[in-house]
């Protein structure tokens, strides 16, 4: 079979899968799936390697600092503890301060909110920033989204010791994760964003950067950027504070678990959380959008042609490669491909910092593209060929027209295509087969080509016990009928009524067993081709070999319907049963020798 038959074979095959398989890949993508595309995102970190951090600390006021500190939960804290904070910060040497806090107005204690603007005051005075916290409120929207939003900025007093801020709403998915950066607009920065244009983040330099598509790359679960609780910073006895903060930006904010500081929550999930990680706080996830800047390691989604391309391509290998295996070969084929799709579909997203819609291709696709194979092998299964059916006995009923010569027909075990089978009794009371062939028109081809078969066949018949034997030909010009009487082949039944027969041939011997010894099918395949060695030595081929033309006389195999013998020199003409043929035909001349028979 020549590699174009190959795939044409292939494609008539394994086409509807592969269109199917295309089609939900790009549907699902183009729906955007939240299942499949949050977990597509998320799995890829949580299998990562943890990335070490060692320039920036998150200072949290956790429970054990409300407790330490004597701060409340449902109200700020004391602007007087934020100000000995920020001077223990700037002795520290770190590198710059942000506050995940909104320091709306003037503060319960003006005393305090004045401590803690001097504090700022004097740490901007070393060139080393701090950006405080801005809100966007839209009524009790949280996420900032209804159409009245507008800013609420740190109160003047601050404004005047440090003119950087920027807001600290995050972008939240509906499952309640971060997966996106969320960075504002023009005069309206995030506050990770600011600090990071601050600190000169080449990110951060170019036109319309905050309007870019990014998404958060997490560098491992809660607990992978360095943290220090709230309280431990203002232990002035502890000697490895200065080291742990020299030189490092420092961000400051809520990470209670048994309540939230103020009056409003500050905990979301991870790409970590459906594994058992605890919510992590609001700080975290600016703490991260600003290494994302400064790193310039952002994840960035496929754009939306190179995923529906790659969902396509995808699409029809599964479709294709599937369709062309066995149920069996095909589930296996399918498992190897989801084992390797998973990895490599992690280390891209891990070497490239892209990341696709994979789950579409493991959880829609190899599935589909599964499914329909085993689909389609189950329909061809259950199909019968015309060609290629067995007639249980019918008995012949006074209706029958077809008569044959000294021959009573017992009734029908046998039709196809090219004519019928009967079981026959002579004169003498011997069964025999008869095959009936019958002119459907005038110059009706297959009539003819029937006869010229057995003209060609009937003399070399009894030479070889490979061959099943004609014992008699005729031709009934009148009625428009060729005929031939051959010997009978067994019957599958014990029973020696004629009205049980039914022949015994390779496809019933299959069926009838579970699995044929390796002796008898080494016998078999030796008698047969035997008896095509000595066809082929004859100038004589057989088109439409196939297990129901095989029959069984006395136990021995034999080549039978020889309706398509023709010689080998002849034009070659596209003959035989579907499913037993090569697409392309036979070739000019066989390829058998007389080295069958010595093998």
């Amino acid at each position: 079979m020549t590699s174009q038959s190959k795939l044409r074979d292939l494609w008539a095959t394994a086409k509807y899968g592969a269109a199917l398989a295309v089609a939900l890949g790009v549907i699902t993508v183009l729906a955007r799936a939240p299942l499949l595309e949050h977990w597509s995102y998320d799995w890829p970190h949580f299998f990562r390697p943890e990335t070490s951090i060692t320039n920036l600390v998150t200072v949290y006021m956790d429970d054990l600092s409300h407790t330490t500190l004597n701060q409340p939960y449902d109200q700020p804290w004391n602007r007087s503890v934020h100000a000995q904070l920020v001077r223990q910060l700037a002795q520290f040497g770190a590198k710059a301060v942000a506050f995940d806090i909104v320091f709306s107005g003037p503060g319960p204690d003006p005393v305090a909110t004045s401590a803690l603007v001097g504090a700022i005051r004097d740490y901007s005075k070393r060139n080393s920033p701090v950006v405080l916290a801005a809100d966007l409120t839209a009524g009790a929207d949280y996420y900032g989204l209804a159409s009245d939003t507008h800013i609420v900025l740190p109160h003047s007093e601050f404004l005047t010791a440090t003119a950087h801020w920027g807001f600290n709403q995050l972008e939240i998915d509906s499952d309640d994760v971060v997966r996106k950066h969320r960075h504002g607009w023009e005069n309206v920065p995030s506050l990770s964003w600011k600090l990071a244009s601050l600190l000169g983040a080449d990110a951060t330099k170019a036109a319309n950067a905050q309007h870019q598509e990014r998404w958060l790359n997490y560098y491992g679960p809660r607990g992978t950027l360095p943290s220090i609780p709230y309280y431990k910073v203002l232990a002035t006895n502890d000697p490895a504070l200065p080291g742990f903060f020299r030189n490092k930006v420092v961000f400051v904010g809520s990470a209670t678990q048994s309540g939230t500081t103020g009056k409003r929550r500050d905990q979301f999930h991870t790409p970590y959380s459906p594994w058992g990680e605890l919510l992590s706080p609001g700080v975290d996830y600016h703490a991260t959008q600003f290494l994302n800047l400064m790193r310039n390691d952002w994840l960035r989604r496929m754009p939306w042609p190179a995923e529906l391309g790659l969902i396509t391509i995808f699409g029809l290998l599964a479709g294709l490669g599937l369709g062309a295996l066995k149920p069996v070969q095909a589930t296996t084929g399918a498992a190897a491909a989801i084992v390797l799709v998973i990895p490599a579909a992690f280390f891209f997203v891990w070497q490239t910092h892209l990341w696709f819609d994979w789950l579409v291709i493991v959880g829609v696709q190899i599935p589909v593209a599964l499914a329909a194979s085993v689909i389609r092998v189950a329909q061809r299964g259950t199909m019968v060929r015309p060609t290629d059916m067995t007639t249980e006995f019918a008995p012949a009923g006074a209706g029958d027209k077809t008569t044959v010569a000294d021959y009573e027909l017992l009734g029908r075990i046998g039709s196809g295509s090219y004519g019928e089978v009967f079981l026959a009794r002579s004169v003498t009371g011997i069964l025999r087969a008869v095959k009936v062939v019958n002119r459907l028109k005038p110059n009706d081809a297959r009539f003819e080509r029937e006869f010229a078969g057995l003209k060609k066949f009937e003399p070399i018949s009894r030479s070889h016990e490979g061959l099943v034997e004609i014992l008699h030909v005729g031709r009934n010009e009148q009625a428009g009928q060729l005929y031939y009487v051959m010997e009978l082949a067994d019957s599958c039944a014990s029973d020696p009524d004629p009205r049980s027969y039914n022949p015994t041939t390779l496809t019933t011997l299959l069926k009838s067993r579970k699995l044929i010894e390796a002796d008898e099918c080494r016998r078999i395949c030796l008698a047969l081709t035997s008896a095509l060695a000595f066809l082929h030595e004859q100038g004589l081929v057989h088109r439409d070999i196939k297990p129901s033309n095989i029959i069984f006389v006395k136990g021995r195999p034999k080549l039978a319907d020889i309706g398509l013998v023709t010689g080998a020199d002849e034009t070659a003409s596209f003959v035989g049963t579907e499913g037993y043929i090569p697409p392309e035909g036979r070739a000019r001349r066989p390829a058998m020798s007389s080295a069958w028979a010595k093998f």
